[in-house]
């Protein structure tokens, strides 16, 4: 990853700040949100859908 943001998950009140180098684990069905200027690969088990995936302001 290259860059820098800020993570949500919803039901927690902690935002967690990340930069370049750092490793970011979701548990399966958490919901979350990110922002900021950043490039990341994202693997993902089972395969990610766009059905599964929301754009909100």
């Amino acid at each position: 990853m290259t860059g820098s943001g800020i993570l949500e998950v919803k039901g927690k009140e902690e935002k967690i700040k990340f930069k370049s180098g750092d490793v970011i684990l979701l548990d399966k069905n958490e919901c979350y949100a990110f922002e900021g200027e950043f490039e990341a690969i994202v693997p993902c088990t089972p395969a990610w859908t766009s059905e599964q995936h929301k754009y909100v302001d």
